[in-house]
């Protein structure tokens, strides 16, 4: 059977193998469309599980099958179809019937046997699986429409009516309706279809462990290319650039071809009635253990001359022996001296060892009181007054400690209750379920609620008790007000670009505007004052009504850096906004080297959304990123606003120009390096749109 593919970080791979892929990353990984018997043991493997009843989701999810990505491969050898939640609160998803599931599976088989090929090319398939496929996606001309070119027209040169005529010819084609149809087709093609279960099962357990094996062994070629030097060769240096130069495709072929002959390899044998079926021994193996078993069957490979032409055979001979290097060191041995063995049973002991035992044990003395003891004087009959003159101690304390060694025995500190809790562990229940429900009640508001059915106790108590159920008062944060419409949307941009690649990001041009104080910040500040020193100058911050005076201010930045820093002038309207657009749109563009097909961002405020703005900007060929109202944390460009204002309030304005001034050298600056780490490193925001997903459409702390 197939082993657990978890290694340890010594092995060079640190990752945490998954207990699923989808069918699509197992193409990926290969870069090349799956087999024929492994289609098969698709479609079954699929069937069965389809086939049993399953209850109902909290969610209301169905199973379908779209493409390749929908269906899962797990590390059993079990296939089953993605589930769609349907989380929204839109209509429900509609009910798929089992002929509809039937069909979905067949384009998507289909559409995995042709993976990576050409419009223009088509695979040769036999005919059982052909006629399999077409029976299942109900028809020539069902199969075509489900996995073409996905544009919905017909060839040039084809003709319907031809189409008509020769399927006349041959006969309808009967599709396939159920699940158990499909089960039945394939087990029919097997030489024992009482194996068909245990051997579709096998090979799909053997291409998910495959999979992980390939992705382990291109992880250490890209990682660790000096283990390569180890390779033997007529001339070690060419061979080294040689394989050096195979790509991803060439490493991910040579693979493939290894793993065939590893499992079909020929066996030198006496000749048979039977034609030798690898069912289905062959595919419960690993890669390591077919090694082994070649080795211990004496399994011979015939050379053959190597077909493809564009890798040279001795590159491909190397190159073989690197992976079979690869595969020899998958198990990996511990060391002698971090191996554990077992504790060994303990065998019950005789009567002699057991009386040796006792022998040896330790013998425990009764501690004997020292003579200045209180207790060694209370027994040697002085009175509690000369005990206490005698100790320095009073005469009460000398007589509560013997007191308390009359009673328990013992003259240390014994444990005490403490004070008992004001609030019932019902009360307690209540106050929680009120501030769960409506988190802005105050302390006053529970105090007269437990008031009411009985409790008197203090604001503090009450603070005690929500704290030790893991609540906290804090100030609650202000955001937008976001009506159904605001969330929805904010929901669905964030799920349309969750998968979004880092260069469409980079491609991406944020704009805003923002207002700047000449008194800068409005925020609490902390000072260390002492006791009556609260009004000392040195200890205030000093206002003015509508803080000074501000300015308007329109920016822009990418991934590379900041763009031009505008003043407004005045208020901004429509043709203003225009104005700014065609002043500092494309000199920042250029200054940051956007290049060919970038995307500019702004909110829905109205003077951008105008019709005389969209025209201006459909008219200069730019191309705008579609946006949700009422999103402010989802542009990045908000967190250059915060570094902005915090370093212009470090150097204290004078007036509004020489705030202007002062702005616009801090916001040259600022690092590229902080502009690219907002949009693309460490997919900051990605993390972003994950945390609206989280949240549902509503407001995040980004």
């Amino acid at each position: 059977m197939a082993r657990s593919t978890n290694r340890s970080a010594k092995d060079g791979d640190s990752r945490v193998d998954p207990r699923e892929l989808s069918l699509e990353e197992v193409l990926k990984s290969y870069e090349q469309p799956i087999n024929e018997e492994q289609a098969w043991a698709m479609c079954y493997q699929c069937c069965s599980w389809l086939r049993v009843p399953r209850p109902a989701t909290v969610t209301g999810g169905v199973y379908r099958v779209k493409d390749p990505s929908s269906i899962l491969l797990l590390r059993d050898g079990t296939v089953s179809p993605k589930q769609e939640s349907d989380d929204t609160d839109g209509p429900p998803l509609p009910p798929i019937t089992e002929r509809q599931l039937v069909q979905s599976l067949g384009v998507a088989i289909y559409q995995a046997l042709d993976w990576g090929l050409d419009d223009s090319e088509e695979r040769e398939l036999s005919p059982q699986l052909e006629r399999l496929i077409e029976r299942m996606a109900g028809g020539n001309h069902s199969l075509q429409a489900d996995s073409g070119g996905g544009n919905g027209t017909t060839d040039e040169g084809y003709s319907g009516q031809e189409e008509e005529e020769e399927e006349g010819e041959k006969g309808a084609i009967r599709p396939v309706c159920t699940f158990s149809q499909v089960m039945t087709l394939c087990t029919s093609r097997l030489a024992n279809p009482a194996l068909a279960p245990e051997h579709y099962q096998a090979v799909c357990r053997a291409l998910f462990v495959e999979t992980l094996e390939l992705q382990t062994f291109l992880i250490k070629i890209r990682n660790a290319k000096e283990m390569l030097k180890k390779i033997n060769g007529e001339d070690p240096q060419e061979d080294q650039a040689e394989i050096d130069a195979l790509k991803h495709t060439d490493w991910t072929r040579l693979w493939v071809q290894l793993m065939k002959e590893l499992r079909q390899g020929v066996k030198l044998k006496k000749v048979q009635e039977h034609e030798f079926d690898t069912l289905p021994t062959e595919f419960s193996l690993t890669p390591f253990e077919m090694l082994m078993q070649d080795i211990r069957t004496r399994k011979f490979q015939l050379r053959k001359v190597m077909e493809d032409g564009d890798i040279p055979t001795r590159v491909k001979r190397n190159a073989h022996e690197f992976i079979l290097d690869f595969i020899r060191s998958r198990p990996p041995l511990k060391p002698a001296s971090e191996r554990n063995l077992a504790p060994p049973p303990q065998e019950q002991q005789s009567l002699h060892e057991r009386v040796l035992a006792e022998i040896k044990q330790e013998r425990k003395l009764k501690p004997v009181d020292s003579p200045g003891s209180k207790r060694y004087l209370h027994l040697a009959g002085k009175t509690e007054s000369a005990i206490g003159k005698q100790l320095g101690l009073q005469k009460s304390t000398v007589g509560a400690i013997i007191r308390k060694w009359k009673t328990y025995k013992t003259t240390d500190n014994l444990p005490r209750s403490g004070a008992p809790r004001k609030i019932s562990p019902s009360g307690v229940k209540m106050i929680t379920r009120t501030v769960s429900k409506n988190p802005r009640t105050t302390r006053g508001d529970l105090v007269k609620d437990l008031q009411r059915a009985g409790t008197k106790v203090t604001k503090p108590t009450i603070s005690n008790s929500l704290r030790c159920q893991g609540l906290k008062s804090c100030s609650a944060r202000r955001v937008p007000l976001l009506k159904k419409a605001h969330i929805h949307a904010c929901l669905k941009f964030a799920n349309k670009h969750l998968n979004d690649s880092e260069d469409n990001w980079v491609k991406v041009l944020w704009s805003d505007e923002t207002k700047m104080e000449l008194f800068g910040i409005n925020s609490t500040r902390r000072v260390w004052r002492r006791r009556n020193a609260a009004y000392d100058p040195k200890n205030t911050i000093p206002t003015v009504k509508h803080g000074g005076g501000n300015i308007m201010l329109w920016g822009c930045f990418s991934a590379k850096g900041t763009g031009q820093l505008h003043r407004i002038k005045g208020t901004m309207d429509g043709a203003m906004y225009r104005q700014i657009l065609g002043e500092n749109l494309f000199p920042s563009a250029r200054a940051l080297k956007m290049g060919r097909g970038w995307v500019l961002q702004y909110d829905n405020d109205p003077k951008h959304t105008i019709k005389a703005t969209k025209e201006w900007l459909k008219k200069k060929h730019i191309k705008v990123l579609e946006w949700p109202s009422q999103s402010p944390d989802l542009n990045p460009i908000e967190h250059l606003w915060r570094e902005l204002k915090v370093q212009v309030a470090k150097r204290h304005s004078r007036n509004l120009n020489d705030l202007d001034k002062i702005c616009k050298e801090e916001w040259d600056k600022i690092p590229p390096e902080m502009c690219a780490n907002l949009v693309t490193t460490t997919r900051n925001y990605k993390k972003c749109l994950n945390s609206v997903i989280a949240n549902k459409g509503f407001s995040t702390k980004y």
